[in-house]
């Protein structure tokens, strides 16, 4: 058997590198394509490349973009909707998720940050990243 032995404090030092920042990827023209394909407080789910996401309106009238997976057994949210107290509700399970940071029962879904640019509507997350 062999153990590898890392330093402490060369962990720490990677750990100190590490820098948050944020992954922009375009999704639409504008925000205006996805408001228009969502039926009132409907979960509308779309396809760009080869990520799944999915959108909906709150209550406020704020557009809210997610990833098009429940975290509790993986399911799309097509056929589910956002309702009156600000939260996502998956069709299969009935689980619900908070519209401003995606949690839910011990689960959370990926809220993705949205910008509008020359280049159309774009999402963000948060990633991790040495450079």
């Amino acid at each position: 058997m062999f153990l590898l032995f890392i330093p402490a404090p060369f962990i720490y030092f990677q750990m100190k590198m590490l820098r948050e920042r944020i992954k922009w990827v375009r999704i639409a023209d504008s925000e205006d394509e996805i408001r228009a394909r969502i039926n009132g407080r409907d979960i509308h789910v779309f396809e760009v490349g080869m990520r799944h996401y999915a959108a909906a309106i709150r209550p406020n009238g704020e557009l809210v973009v997610f990833r098009d997976r429940c975290p509790h057994q993986g399911y799309s949210f097509k056929g589910g909707v956002c309702v009156e107290d600000d939260r996502l509700v998956c069709p299969i399970h009935r689980y619900s998720f908070d519209c401003e940071k995606g949690q839910g029962a011990g689960l959370a879904v990926l809220i993705y940050l949205l910008k509008e640019t020359e280049e159309g509507l774009m999402a963000g997350r948060k990633v991790m990243s040495l450079f």
